[in-house]
């Protein structure tokens, strides 16, 4: 059976723009015969589907440095040991050291930083300035 891995991370807060199409996503997914691993950094808002075939990585951490060493460190080994065949990243980003055999898809919604960065906080658009342009590299499919 087909195992994908989701960052699931964006479900972990108050379910607005991202996350909501995150959400809708995965329950969309959860059609599919496949079995999914969630990975987020914090338990989960919108926990009312996580049910067979899905299994929820938690990490249980507080604070944006620890998201951020999470995403970066934790969360690539423990889908590393899950041995996850398709990787989803629905927040412009993916994990470094995946395995290259790993399937990798990004799912970018807006190039923001780039085009308005005034428009945003300077800790986010530092944020996507460093972590977006290897996730499009990495990525099999965007």
């Amino acid at each position: 059976m087909l195992k994908i891995g989701i960052d699931a991370r964006i479900l972990a807060g108050p379910l607005a723009g991202i996350g909501r199409y995150a959400d809708q996503l995965v329950q969309h997914l959860l059609s599919y015969d496949a079995r999914f691993f969630l990975y987020a950094h914090r338990p989960l808002h919108a926990e009312r589907w996580i049910t067979e075939p899905v299994t929820l990585r938690c990490a249980c951490l507080r604070g944006r440095m620890a998201k951020a060493i999470w995403g970066q460190s934790w969360l690539p080994l423990q889908v590393r040991r899950d041995k996850v065949d398709v990787f989803w990243g629905p927040a412009h980003r993916l994990p470094p050291l995946l395995p290259d055999r790993m399937g990798k898809v990004v799912t970018i919604h807006d190039l923001v930083w780039k085009a308005a960065p005034d428009t945003m906080p300077r800790l986010n658009q530092l944020q996507e300035r460093a972590l977006m342009p290897p996730a499009l590299q990495r990525a099999d499919r965007v």
